[in-house]
């Protein structure tokens, strides 16, 4: 025969508060850590967020620099020196970015490598010839719709597909080197350079 259990009245009294008090102490800390984990979380991912798109920000910068120095208005000294300076403040940026998206993701750091050189490869005979031009005198030399090299979108667009694959649900799938979607690399020479007429992207055409 089970004896009868006798509840005292010390645990009636104190016990069953004290029990409930420490459930919802344990609660709120289990709460408050959640949120804390939360909110670290999405502090890391708004600074990722932010540092992919200053990369994209700079490799665009980047993308329209031989039309600016095409664009001038002067040979003076000055706007020489300027639009030089600009061009070393455009390296200096490219490899900093480099650096920070490589130490973010070594695989996403490899495409910003090559999306770079590829441009480089693009830009940099682009700005010899723009060098070689006189200043634009006019506002129908502003309209430089026949000039330079065309399809440089292309490049940036890859990288963007590229980090896409640091947020969201593609990020499981870059935690498991599955990249399906990404944009592939452009053939080298494919986009030539060129001061003959060439479609040139309407934001080039515009700035």
């Amino acid at each position: 025969m089970t004896p009868d259990i006798q509840v005292t009245d010390f645990v009636t009294d104190v016990g069953v508060p004290i029990t409930v008090a420490l459930l919802g102490v344990a609660g709120a800390l289990v709460a408050a850590g959640l949120s804390f984990a939360l909110g670290r979380w999405g502090d890391a991912t708004a600074r990722r967020r932010d540092g992919y798109a200053e990369a994209t920000k700079t490799l665009i910068s980047y993308r329209e620099y031989a039309w600016k120095i095409r664009r001038r208005t002067s040979n003076d000294p000055e706007e020489l020196a300027r639009l030089a300076d600009e061009g070393h403040a455009l390296q200096e940026k490219l490899r900093y970015h480099q650096s920070w998206v490589r130490s973010e993701n070594r695989w996403v750091g490899r495409v910003y490598r090559e999306v770079r050189e590829d441009l480089a490869a693009e830009i940099g005979p682009a700005c010899n010839a723009a060098w070689n031009t006189p200043p634009v005198t006019t506002a129908a030399g502003m309209c430089l719709s026949a000039w330079g090299p065309a399809g440089l979108d292309a490049y940036i667009d890859r990288f963007e597909s590229a980090n896409e694959f640091r947020f969201g649900w593609r990020r499981m799938l870059g935690a498991l080197r599955v990249h399906v979607g990404v944009i592939p690399r452009p053939t080298p020479g494919a986009i030539a350079v060129t001061n003959e007429p060439a479609v040139v992207p309407a934001s080039s055409a515009a700035s």
